[in-house]
């Protein structure tokens, strides 16, 4: 396990945020799996 900053941590997280609202914004909330967050 790799050892983050409480500042990269945070970052890291925003980022997965972002990715898993654009798969909301194409897919729809129903639409969008776990898969589909992957690909994006």
């Amino acid at each position: 396990m790799a050892n983050y900053t409480e500042a990269q941590w945070n970052a890291k997280k925003v980022s997965i945020m972002e990715k898993c609202f654009e798969g909301f914004t194409e897919l729809g909330l129903h639409g969008t799996g776990i898969r589909a967050i992957g690909r994006h």
